[in-house]
């Protein structure tokens, strides 16, 4: 696996790419960023040419120019595709990386051979009210809590809470590794940036564009996720097509749970 870097209108895209075979598109939920040592790249590149991208304002990639927003953020994912020639591809994307997916989806149905979403944010009311007002208070606080964050972020001791009261992460010991990537990718983003690409996530609704989405499309969510309401119910209804599956876990854990060797038979299938 090789780590490289594409400028996409001065915007620079930090992206993991190995392996050979059909195109996967993978895209991280927040805090993560992909690295080279990632199991699960090496994994999937037994089976594919994977492209892991890191979300622009999340550390390794650059910040949108100009105040972000979805539209702006799926324009320069768009322009990434066409630079590199992806013209026929698979996605995975969790959390918020699985609305990057959907979204990618519906704006390129031709494109999308088979996609999984792992617990996407479809729409910001299906956050819990907790998970809610925690973004808002973010989002309306941005400038005053920066720099408040950026020395919680240097104290291990406030640094594990902190995390917990904004993510509801809990970690079983054979996620510590996981759980340490994601603090280190914590540290290592601008502040600023991250809450950036918070900012347009309370008008985040993708029920309609759900509904151009023309790859068959497993979406995946956690039955304790303490992050997300079951918000089953109403993408079924408005996507009938999309294989829905509930796994008894947190919303941290579903893919680990499901397991990778189900994703692929998935896109494989």
């Amino acid at each position: 696996m090789l780590e490289e870097n594409l400028k996409i209108d001065k915007v620079t895209i930090n992206y993991i790419h190995g392996g050979q075979g059909d195109i996967l598109i993978l895209f991280p939920g927040w805090p993560g960023n992909f690295s080279v040592n990632d199991k699960d790249l090496e994994f999937f590149s037994r089976y594919f040419e994977v492209f892991a991208v890191n979300i622009p304002g999340f550390g390794k990639s650059g910040t949108i120019n100009g105040e972000p927003d979805l539209d702006k953020l799926m324009a320069v994912i768009t322009k990434f595709t066409k630079k590199l020639d992806l013209n026929k591809y698979y996605l995975i994307g969790f959390s918020y990386g699985g609305m990057i997916a959907l979204k990618l989806a519906s704006l390129h149905p031709e494109k999308v051979l088979r996609l999984i979403a792992a617990a996407p944010l479809i729409n910001f009311h299906y956050f819990k009210l907790k998970t809610q007002l925690i973004i808002r208070l973010l989002i309306s606080l941005g400038d005053v809590l920066s720099g408040i964050i950026s020395q919680i972020l240097k104290s291990d001791r406030i640094i594990d809470k902190f995390y917990f009261l904004i993510s509801n992460y809990h970690y079983k010991n054979g996620d510590l590794e996981d759980y340490n990537r994601n603090i280190a990718n914590i540290r290592a983003m601008n502040v600023n940036s991250c809450m950036d690409m918070f900012a347009f996530l309370p008008n985040v609704n993708l029920l309609n564009d759900l509904k151009s989405v023309k790859a068959r499309t497993l979406l995946l969510y956690g039955k304790r996720d303490n992050f997300m309401i079951d918000y089953s119910h109403e993408v079924g209804a408005v996507v009938p097509s999309f294989d829905l599956k509930c796994i008894d876990c947190e919303h941290w854990d579903i893919i680990l749970e499901y397991g990778k060797d189900n994703l692929v038979k998935f896109l494989k299938e």
